[in-house]
């Protein structure tokens, strides 16, 4: 969260934009610190989900687990809805959204394909895409 500080702050006009060098580093720094703090956040919730009990309702486990299982289906649905909100020719909300605005849509974005996907996991039903890639791949072969 702190490479993406001199970004936000600049963004929310705290912070008058500097010269482009010090623009091209600050893009890094922030680049660089959200992918690894990507792969931080990931290892961290590995870590809690293990020490988790195994016994007993995990809701918010198993959803989040739902959504692991049915990725592509989950991934492709996500890019429906910021293609349909940012391409010009649909809505076009790329001007008048906010950061926070952008922000709470994918948060909202996520939070649906999580309840989706576990829906899916409670009726049994694998996401309709990696249904598809596994009727392609299997096609003609015997089972």
């Amino acid at each position: 969260m702190l490479g993406a500080q001199p970004i936000s702050l600049m963004l929310a006009g705290v912070l008058t934009p500097p010269d482009r060098s010090a623009l091209e580093l600050f893009g890094s720094l922030h680049d660089a610190t959200g992918v690894l703090g990507g792969f931080g956040y990931a290892a961290l919730l590995s870590l809690i989900a293990v020490r988790l009990p195994a016994r007993g309702p995990r809701p918010m486990v198993d959803a989040i687990a739902a959504v692991g299982q049915r990725s592509m289906t989950c991934y492709l649905a996500q890019s429906v809805i910021w293609a349909v909100v940012f391409t010009p020719f649909l809505l076009d909300l790329s001007d008048p959204l906010t950061v926070a605005g952008t922000a709470l849509l994918a948060t909202t974005t996520w939070l649906i394909t999580v309840l989706l996907a576990d829906r899916m996991r409670r009726t049994g039903r694998r996401g309709p895409f990696e249904t598809l890639v596994r009727r392609v791949t299997y096609r003609g072969s015997e089972r």
